[in-house]
Order: structure tokens, then C-alpha cells, then sequence
């Protein structure tokens, strides 16, 4: 199975500036990324795909493919990831020779995903004869208390859905 380990790290982030160059215990985002991805048995080729000189420096420290920079219009906040995963598989197409049977997107947004967790997933594509795996988790807290930090860093949005449910218990929530 000929796996191509996508890294998309945009370099714009609202939210949290230079959030895919953020470190938790002394690792980026990006490095997090490239070491589990090499460690999975599957990968056959890892890079990335962003507009961001600095993150393609950090990508490069940990042995990540810098082959392109992203184009402006795919680094945008309302880029997709298909169009992302597709302009890199054309890149791919029309400069190399080599052909791969399924493509792994890494977003650096979650960093602990494991190399097994890789693993399982393509032989769970494999086993099932599926087109496409996603990861997901089930979180352990109710969603209303979930949501973004408004532009003076207060949780108005999670106040406000809040206030919308008049005597709001959790156990009132779906689980």
C-alpha cells in the first residue's frame, strides 16, 4: 500500500496566530506531525503543503518533504481540504512518475494522534474496501461549554448558548 503523508499547515491562522508553530512540551505542532507519520509502517512519503516559509523550515528540521509552497488561494481560512489534498496530488502527478494508492491528511490541529492510529486506519480502508477513514473521538464534555474565544479574548459565544437555555442542567443534554 503506497501511502503519501500529507501535512497541511497553513501559515494564517485567526484563531491562534502561529498556531502550527506552537510547541507543547517543547515539540511544534509540525514536529508532533512528522514524528508519528515516519513511524507508521504505511508511509511511504511524508510532506507538506503550506504557504509558510517559517513552517517549511520547521517541517524541514524534522525531515518533512517541502517540494512546493502552497498557492495564496488554497491558504486562505476558506480554503478546503479536498481542493488542499488535490492540488498537492497534482503537483505530484505532474512532476513525478509515482502514483499512490491513498493519501493520509495531517492536520496539526491534533497532535497526538499516534503512528498506530495510522496504521489502523488504512487497514481498516483496506479491510472494509473503503474510499475514506476519518478519525474521530468522542468528547467527554457537553458541547455547550465548547466554542471560540470572541476578539477580547472572552467566551461570549458559549454565554450566549448558554442563555438561550433558561434553567440549562447538564443532564438535560444529550449524551
Amino acid at each position: 500500500m503506497k501511502t503519501l503523508f500529507l501535512i497541511t499547515a497553513r501559515g494564517g491562522s485567526k484563531g491562534i496566530p502561529d498556531k502550527n508553530l506552537k510547541e507543547i512540551g517543547g515539540l511544534s505542532l509540525i514536529g508532533f506531525k512528522a514524528i508519528s507519520a515516519q513511524r507508521s509502517k504505511y508511509c511511504t512519503r511524508l510532506m507538506i503543503s503550506t504557504d509558510s516559509p517559517e513552517i517549511q523550515t520547521v517541517a524541514r528540521k524534522f525531515g518533512v518533504e517541502v517540494p512546493f509552497t502552497r498557492p495564496a488561494e488554497l491558504a486562505t481560512d476558506t480554503a478546503s481540504s479536498v481542493d488542499v489534498v488535490a492540488h498537492a496530488m497534482e503537483w505530484v502527478e505532474s512532476e513525478t512518475d509515482e502514483k499512490y494508492d491513498a493519501v493520509m491528511l495531517l492536520e496539526p490541529s491534533s497532535p497526538f494522534t499516534r503512528s498506530v492510529d495510522y496504521d489502523n486506519a488504512i487497514e481498516l480502508m483496506l479491510e472494509r474496501d473503503a474510499n475514506l477513514v476519518v478519525g474521530m473521538r468522542e468528547v467527554p464534555i457537553n458541547s455547550v461549554y465548547v466554542g471560540a474565544f470572541d476578539g477580547q479574548g472572552r467566551i461570549t459565544e458559549i454565554i450566549d448558548k448558554l442563555r438561550d437555555k433558561p434553567s440549562y442542567q447538564r443532564q438535560d443534554s444529550e449524551q
